[in-house]
């Protein structure tokens, strides 16, 4: 099996933070979460919002076409042996719920 490079990151980070900060998972989310606030170097800021939006909408539409679940949905014999099943319990308890009388509390006792 490959090693995957994301998870390797991954991991060499967390480690790095461990040692820096003595594995203080406190003090660790604190500095995260200031360099949140910093910018980043290297990293193009939008400058033209428009510009992105256009490259954005001409990007997703080289996308393929999602399909639709549905079509898959109901020649799966899965998914139709769900829905027999759910429609038998619905029978079951509804036949159950019309044979059983509801408890009369406070009629059949007498003080």
């Amino acid at each position: 099996m490959k090693p995957d490079p994301v998870l390797q990151e991954a991991c060499q980070v967390k480690d790095q933070l461990g040692e820096k900060f003595s594995w203080n998972p406190i003090a660790i989310c604190a500095h995260l979460m200031e360099a949140q606030l910093l910018p980043r170097e290297g990293t193009p800021l939008v400058q033209d919002l428009q510009a992105s939006l256009k490259q954005q909408t001409a990007r997703i539409a080289r996308l393929p076409e999602r399909p639709l679940v549905d079509e898959f949905l109901p020649e799966d014999p899965i998914f139709a042996e769900l829905r027999s099943v759910r429609a038998q319990l619905a029978q079951e308890r509804e036949a159950s719920a019309l044979r059983e009388k509801p408890p009369r509390y406070g009629h059949d006792e007498q003080s």
